[in-house]
């Protein structure tokens, strides 16, 4: 029989993104490793407006795992507005014991809009 401790686990994180006005958002990557068989299983990039609509700018369902330090880079973002609130979110899953996952430097890249 299986334990509570032995079963899978999931979590997401999201953090705003404290972006200057009058950009585009262009892209966000991370630095991350895994141990084990955890592994990020999506990355969301949205924007919520000030009427609280919100848009998904990119949702990658993916399968990230590496246990050296890698760079994961969303894809290009064209014309991704920053008015409102950025959030980059991060679901994790961590199927057994070996429960770790690292998330180090985020670089998020903002062209200036053309007027």
């Amino acid at each position: 029989m299986e334990s509570k401790a032995d079963q899978e686990m999931s979590t997401i994180i999201s953090m705003g993104l404290s972006l200057p006005p009058n950009v585009n958002l262009r892209y966000v990557s991370f630095k991350y490793s895994t141990a084990g068989d955890s592994y990020i299983q999506f990355v969301r990039i949205t924007r919520t407006d000030q009427m609280g609509e919100s848009s998904i700018y990119d949702k990658e369902d993916l399968s990230l795992q590496s246990t050296t330090g890698t760079i994961y880079q969303t894809s290009f973002l064209e014309n991704a507005s920053t008015e409102g609130a950025v959030t980059l979110s991060l679901h994790l899953r961590f199927p057994s014991k070996n429960k770790r996952i690292s998330i180090g430097t985020i670089k998020i890249e903002v062209a200036n809009v053309e007027e």
